[in-house]
């Protein structure tokens, strides 16, 4: 038993060679002999124990715990930075000058948008802090719309000297375009992201002579081109606190967590079951009344976002509609794996009767 600042606790010292000369070998069980070992001399001298469970995986002690709750913390500040951000400006150039005011570094990887808060070294992608800060959340609150996101090849983009970008259509062969302020478009790497709001007319060309096509709307764009595919986004909404302490809330904070991915993990369970002793075309209808239920989440969630910056423009709180938007988030995660899930066995499925019939 040593002392250590404030704390009292035990440790064990086991040298790694022994009286033969040959180096210890522990066995996994023994890890356990030793903690009990441990236990027994700290219970002797009126200290706590920490009830960890026996068993295969990894434990997750109250250290553990704590080290995941911390990163809250900093998360709920740039939260608080980015909100206020955009409630002083209705473009993406002024977001990202009010971001550098408030000392914010702000940058483009991939698909993701990330930041960096003051003093510190680790970036977190905008997913991480919630639906609401996704690049195309951030761009809907920024314009106070909802907006819709495309990908598209960097061979089908064609920067203009006017301050606009022309877009050939994938699978027009080149024979039609759609031009878009310089400003709709992100550099997401390997390829471009768009994002037009919801309420845009948009204008379709011929590029042989510019003449006149069609008009169409932001979600007839999707005809053209693939529903982006992003990383879910997380939680944002403040469970209810729990604990005294700073310390006992972290705790219980991290426990709940826990418990939001048990509840998403059997939601996917739940809804892949129900597919498990479905025929070819009863999964095929469930498959589409899945993928209908998740789109209308998709909307509702985007509805959300614009209410909750709506909210937050007034100086009040988005607590509910925080709350709200974890609940379809989570919903949505959990229709999205049962729908791959159920995409695989379809095309199992279809394999097997292909082999039958032929």
């Amino acid at each position: 038993m040593w002392i250590k600042t404030t704390s009292t606790t035990t440790s064990c010292l086991i040298p790694s060679i022994g009286i033969p000369g040959s180096a210890w070998r522990c066995p996994k069980t023994r890890v356990y002999d030793i903690r009990e070992l441990s236990d027994k001399l700290c219970r002797q001298h009126g200290l706590s124990v920490i009830k960890n469970r026996r068993g295969h995986g990894r434990d997750n002690n109250i250290g553990d715990l704590y080290a995941q709750a911390r990163g809250d913390s900093r998360k709920d500040d740039l939260r608080r930075l980015i909100d206020a951000a955009i409630s002083e400006t209705a473009t993406w150039e002024g977001f990202q000058t009010e971001l550098v005011a408030r000392g914010i570094k702000m940058e483009t990887k991939g698909q993701h948008v990330l930041f960096t808060l003051p003093g510190t070294k680790r970036s977190i992608r905008g997913a991480k802090l919630g639906a609401p800060y996704t690049p195309a959340a951030l761009r809907a609150r920024l314009g106070r719309t909802q907006v819709f996101e495309y990908v598209a090849q960097k061979h089908l983009i064609d920067h203009r000297e006017n301050g606009t970008i022309e877009v050939l259509l994938p699978g027009t062969r080149g024979s039609l375009a759609l031009v878009l302020p310089a400003s709709a478009i992100s550099d997401s790497g390997g390829t471009y992201r768009l994002y037009i709001d919801a309420g845009a007319e948009l204008t379709i060309i011929n590029t042989k002579d510019f003449s006149f096509h069609t008009q169409i709307t932001p979600r007839q764009l999707y005809t053209f081109f693939t529903l982006p595919v992003n990383a879910p986004p997380a939680l944002i909404a403040g469970k209810i606190p729990r604990g005294k302490t700073p310390a006992q809330r972290a705790y219980f904070a991290a426990i709940d967590n826990e418990c939001e991915k048990l509840r998403a993990r059997a939601d996917t369970v739940n809804l892949t079951a129900r597919a498990v002793r479905m025929g070819t075309s009863e999964l095929v209808d469930y498959r589409d009344e899945l993928r209908l239920e998740r789109d209308n989440l998709i909307e509702k969630n985007a509805s959300l976002v614009i209410e909750r910056q709506s909210i937050l423009d007034e100086g009040k709180s988005s607590e509910v509609v925080d709350r709200k938007i974890d609940r379809t988030t989570t919903r949505i995660q959990a229709l999205e794996t049962a729908l791959k899930r159920i995409d695989q066995r379809t095309q199992t499925q279809t394999r097997i009767q292909g082999k039958e019939l032929s």
